[in-house]
């Protein structure tokens, strides 16, 4: 009578880790922000807008190659 309905299964996001990639907010959490000054002696400003900037410079790069860092 009633059919039962598929469980929604969670995204596998392993195979993005498996090449290099991670999924984030689109703005820094709290926590984020905090390293970010700690680690960069820098206010929380400074962090957000360096995070931003990085962001949108990612839109615009290659997902392998070169280009990476590391």
């Amino acid at each position: 009578m009633f059919e039962k309905k598929a469980e929604k299964k969670a995204p596998d996001f392993d195979v993005l880790i498996d090449v290099g990639l991670r999924l984030v907010p689109e703005s820094p959490t709290l926590e984020m922000c905090r390293i970010g000054c700690i680690v960069g002696d820098v206010d929380p400003e400074t962090v957000r807008r360096i995070y931003n900037a990085m962001l949108v410079a990612a839109e615009d790069c290659p997902l392998h190659g070169d280009h990476a860092l590391n």
